[in-house]
């Protein structure tokens, strides 16, 4: 069965009838893709980068120690939950003289920063461990680091530029 008129194409007003008469309306509606989602008073930036692209600023930006990122099945062995996660970078460097890592986890909930903020809690604890009596000028860097969290973002800088670092990360985010 054919819609609209008798040569079986929709009208020009979509009805699929072949009344000519077309309604106009005055009603202006709003756009919701206009939104800033900024509340009164703050910005937003005006794209909000990967954690890839904030951790290719930061390698940009800061010298690092032999940098490799690891791949999910290794960051998995700390009980991160990959279901729950949008996006993350993790890069460590690959020399066993050097604590330097670099996490950066978007989260899509509570629960799940909270997994991400114990594993990653975790992962420092082992390298703080590890360095103790192996390198103390190592264990000192992991002694100082600390995991942070900044809206759905999770994240552990362990570096001797670690300042520099959380700097660059703050400013990229939403």
């Amino acid at each position: 069965m054919a819609v609209g008129g008798d040569d079986g194409e929709a009208d020009q007003n979509g009805t699929g009838t072949d009344d000519s008469e077309v309604i106009s309306s005055d009603v202006q509606v709003e756009d919701p893709t206009e939104d800033d989602g900024a509340a009164d008073g703050e910005s937003v930036p005006e794209t909000v980068k990967s954690c890839e692209e904030i951790y290719e600023e930061i390698a940009a930006s800061v010298e690092l120690q032999s940098p490799m990122i690891v791949p999910e099945a290794f960051v998995a062995n700390y009980g991160v939950d990959f279901s729950a996660i949008d996006d993350y970078v993790f890069a460590m460097s690959e020399l066993s003289t050097s604590v330097e890592t670099i996490a950066i986890f978007k989260s899509e909930d509570a629960a799940s920063r909270e997994n991400i903020t114990a594993s990653l809690e975790m992962f420092s604890n082992g390298k703080r461990a590890e360095m103790e009596n192996y390198l103390p000028e190592q264990f000192d860097i992991v002694d100082r680091s600390s995991v942070k969290t900044s809206g759905d973002y999770v994240y552990l800088v362990i570096s001797e530029n670690a300042e520099t670092i959380e700097e660059i990360i703050a400013a990229c985010l939403p």
